[in-house]
């Protein structure tokens, strides 16, 4: 089969398979994700802003030159940079930023190759760094440079990696590429079909088969082009069953899911969804937070009255668990970090965090960042970096300890007690015992909460292990060697 050879050849790697089952185990995954897997096709694209989704690469492409134009603009126009306007410096900066609006318009009429022409005509001339300029003010042309050398590293890349080529070149690859990602879809379909043969044969269902399952029930037909579908007898008896649909955490539904609840929901008018597109987590698990803000966008504000007429949507920006100065700091990084583009919110007023008075006004608190710099060369009993950060949190926590603070379940103000305190790891496996130890070496108890850990791990059950084998043996090396080590 030649087309089957041409995948192998694209996707193998050379003696092993190891590459070839990874990207068909990947492809598996995402398979099953979807609400029907036998329906999965090779998308038709016709422009080459098409890719990767509907106009994905436009989206990826207008960002990059906005940001680009960004920071061009604060090196041209920011007041405090006017004293370099006219010289050498300035007049480079012009030219190329000249051009980059330039491809912004020839973008937005949707001209790649125009646009790609006009980005790949920026040459970024080298700067003359002996000017007066630079004598004079050294400060300000540090601060220019910095920004048009990100300018300048974000158009770079956009040269080399999508620029290179023109549309009908990225469009003939595309369609070379096709009739390879057609036989790993009917490889998909395979590999599904004799899995649920080998798990109907041992009486298994996967959370995924059941999802499948409960959509077969619902829905006759789906039309994945459009996204519309026929519903079954099943669904209509099953939809008078329900008065209302609530569901948690929409961000994290995937396509499946939110098929399943638009199938039990009658025309999705009784259905209650809660989400935060900032605390979408689980992309790799194929959750869509997409949908979440699909669905917001084709919704209308909810009327002052607070009367539901759907779709319309509400505002949840009231904290009522974190101190005032928590939200401060989350408020800062979303509103710097997350838009329409990253993100698909608009980190405005309406997403900000308010405080729900919970603490009294006045209330002390603060949000503190501490870096902690290991030397560059260390010796033998140099701490890795995990432990320093263990060592240093447990200092920390010692210095915390009879500070004052706010105890909002008693609404009192009283002395920080090591009960009071939690340490959050990103991951607690492989990394909460460093901080377990450092604590214990001060003297200070804890609770390792990492599921991870077996019973018998646990530092207190394995010194009473220790002492029951000593006693039982006395002559029993290991036991008694970590008795002696121990505190």
């Amino acid at each position: 089969d030649a087309e089957l050879d041409a995948f192998v050849d694209f996707f193998g790697g050379g003696r092993s398979d190891a590459k070839l089952l990874k990207v068909l185990k990947s492809a598996y995954e995402y398979a099953m994700e979807q609400p029907f897997v036998g329906q999965i096709r090779v998308p038709s694209i016709d422009s080459v802003f098409d890719l990767f989704g509907k106009d994905r690469l436009y989206t990826y492409i207008l960002h990059a030159l906005e940001s680009a134009g960004q920071l061009y603009r604060y090196n041209l126009y920011q007041p405090c940079m006017a004293p370099l306007n006219g010289t050498k410096l300035w007049q480079a900066m012009e030219r190329e930023y000249g051009a980059l609006q330039e491809a912004e318009k020839a973008l937005e009429r949707r001209d790649f190759d125009k646009t790609a022409e006009i980005i790949r005509s920026i040459s970024f001339a080298r700067w003359d760094t002996r000017g007066n300029a630079y004598k004079e003010y050294p400060e300000l042309c540090a601060v220019a440079k910095e920004k048009r050398t990100s300018a300048k590293e974000t158009l770079t890349a956009l040269q080399k990696k999508i620029f290179a080529k023109s549309e009908q070149e990225h469009l003939s690859d595309l369609h070379k590429s096709e009739r390879i990602v057609t036989v790993l879809f009917s490889l998909v379909e395979e590999l599904e079909s004799r899995f649920a043969a080998l798990k109907k044969e041992r009486r298994l269902l996967s959370f995924d088969d059941l999802e499948h399952a409960a959509l077969k029930v619902l829905i006759e037909r789906y039309d994945p082009e459009t996204d519309s579908f026929t519903l079954s007898a099943a669904a209509l008896s099953l939809q008078a069953e329900y008065d209302e649909i609530i569901v948690d955490e929409y961000q994290d539904t995937n396509r499946k899911q939110d098929l399943i609840f638009r199938a039990l929901s009658r025309q999705e008018k009784n259905i209650f969804m809660v989400g935060d597109m900032k605390q979408s987590i689980y992309r790799f698990r194929q959750a869509c937070p997409e949908l979440f803000a699909q669905k917001r966008k084709s919704s209308h504000p909810m009327g002052a009255e607070y009367r539901l007429q759907a779709p319309s949507y509400l505002y949840l920006n009231q904290n009522y668990r974190s101190h005032p100065k928590i939200l401060d700091f989350a408020n800062a990084v979303f509103s710097e970090t997350m838009s329409e583009q990253l993100g698909q919110v608009d980190y405005n007023e309406n997403e900000r965090l308010n405080p729900g008075g919970l603490y009294p006004d006045g209330t002390e608190g603060h949000v503190e960042i501490d870096l902690i710099v290991q030397p560059e060369t260390g010796g033998e009993n140099q701490l890795s970096n995990i432990e320093a950060e263990a060592e240093y949190v447990a200092d920390k926590i010692i210095s915390l300890r009879g500070q004052k603070f706010y105890d909002v379940k008693h609404n009192i103000e009283r002395p920080l007690e090591y009960g009071d305190m939690a340490i959050l790891c990103r991951t607690a496996s492989g990394v909460a015992g460093f901080f377990e130890q450092a604590l214990r070496r001060r003297g200070i108890g804890c609770v390792n909460n990492n599921q991870d850990q077996q019973f018998l791990d646990v530092w207190e059950v394995k010194m009473l292990r220790a002492f029951l084998q000593v006693i039982n043996n006395p002559y029993r090396d290991i036991p008694l060697i970590t008795l002696m080590y121990s505190d």
